[in-house]
């Protein structure tokens, strides 16, 4: 990475070593080709608190979805303590109906000299009772042909894994899922549900966060670095990369990391510091839906950071400024329409994101490359935003560091690591 913002494929990393010495749990993110899908995996052990056996499972990583959400099938619940009834909806139509219920959620890290091997707490999961896999949208009427025939039929629901492999969806978004209030009812959603589906009157009363994000009160120091940038398993791994378990290793092409915690010198070769754009409700979220809670977690908006939109197409529109949502959960980088981005003028040519740090640099995020359009207007940035994709991650190894608010990127010569 220059210091005039070149794109170039590999910024510095913070080595296992270093980062074991530092105190940081070290968790293998595994990147996956799911059916020519590019996906990102992360194993992650569930159970009630206090109760007899946890199950282990992989989920997507998802720094663009809100909460966690975890299939219920195969967990024992005796004694859970829940919250209510919820339900969130992707862009990719994979709508998720649930309980929020409160679990013991563990990571499991990689054993590195003095490094800690794993991390628990108890946080609020969304636990799926009910998935669906919907194409149609409110704008065609909620009706679909049937797959593989031309019949106008709704979809039905569909069962885990998604992908072929996950139980669920790791968000890792630092918004939490939004909470609709009674006058508000029923929760309303882009992707219909199919006739029959059950109601979703007094759904969504209670918001969750991302684990991640949860995790803060455990976190001395509260941070955590994505590599996906760096993956070769003769440098990262030492030869040896760890897998998940199951027919899932088949699929995995490289093996990443999330590093959590640990000394805040891991970080300090992050100097491209992004400002985290505030959540519309403040900075803060609390479990209990009130701010007067002590157990305040710093939050910011589905769009995290701020940048420059470039579209070289028939229309040579000038460069819009606009907000990214930098999202490894996208296969593929995204321009979502407002008032400022257009169909008309941005229908994807060649793409390019930059954006401009604390200290004036620009950096380019992802160049030379194309993208697709989506025309759903989203209420949290009715001028439009763009999803990053994974792109950008495999790009940078990235930090995000809380209590800064801040999204972080590193200084150095590319392939350099910090000792």
């Amino acid at each position: 990475m220059s210091a005039d913002g070149a794109f170039m494929p590999k910024g510095n990393y913070v080595s296992n070593a270093t980062a074991a010495a530092g105190g940081a749990l070290i968790v293998p993110l595994y990147l996956m080709n799911c059916g020519g899908t590019r996906k990102v995996g992360i194993e992650v052990a569930l159970s009630v608190p206090g109760g007899a056996g946890s199950v282990t499972r992989l989920y997507e990583f998802d720094t663009g979805g809100k909460g966690f959400w975890a299939s219920a099938a195969g967990l024992d619940l005796t004694g859970a303590q829940t919250a209510g009834p919820i339900v969130t909806q992707y862009t990719s139509g994979i709508t998720y109906l649930g309980t929020a219920t409160r679990l013991q959620v563990t990571l499991a890290g990689v054993q590195i000299d003095t490094a800690p091997t794993s991390m628990s707490a108890d946080l609020y999961v969304g636990v799926v009772s009910q998935l669906y896999e919907l194409q149609s949208s409110v704008a065609d009427g909620g009706r679909v042909a049937e797959k593989g025939g031309g019949n106008d039929e709704q979809e039905q629901p569909a069962s885990f894994p998604i992908y072929d492999y996950f139980y669920g969806d790791f968000g890792v978004a630092l918004a939490a899922t939004s909470i609709v209030p009674a006058s508000q009812q029923p929760v309303a959603l882009n992707h219909p549900l199919p006739d029959g589906a059950p109601s979703l009157d007094g759904y969504n009363e209670w918001a969750i966060l991302g684990a991640l994000s949860q995790f803060q009160p455990a976190i001395a120091n509260p941070y955590f670095i994505i590599d996906l940038a760096n993956t070769d398993a003769s440098a990262v791994w030492d030869g040896n990369p760890p897998k998940p378990a199951g027919d899932a290793a088949t699929s995995v092409t490289a093996v990443g990391r999330l590093i959590i915690g640990g000394s805040a010198a891991l970080v300090e070769g992050f100097q491209h510091i992004f400002p985290l754009l505030p959540n519309a409700g403040g900075s803060f979220y609390s479990p209990d839906g009130t701010t007067a809670s002590q157990t305040d977690f710093v939050v910011a908006t589905e769009q995290q950071i701020a940048g420059t939109l470039i579209v070289d197409n028939s229309s040579k529109p000038p460069p819009l400024a606009t907000t990214f949502t930098m999202d490894t959960g996208c296969p593929q980088v995204t321009l979502h329409a407002g008032s400022q981005l257009v169909a008309s003028e941005f229908t994807p040519g060649t793409v390019t994101l930059t954006a401009t740090d604390k200290a004036g640099r620009t950096l380019t995020l992802y160049s030379n490359g194309g993208g697709k359009w989506d025309s759903t207007v989203s209420p949290s940035a009715p001028d439009g935003y763009v999803n990053s994709a994974l792109d950008p991650f495999l790009a940078y190894p990235t930090a995000f560091w809380l209590c800064a608010n801040a999204l972080e990127l590193p200084l150095g010569v590319p392939g350099t690591v910090m000792m």
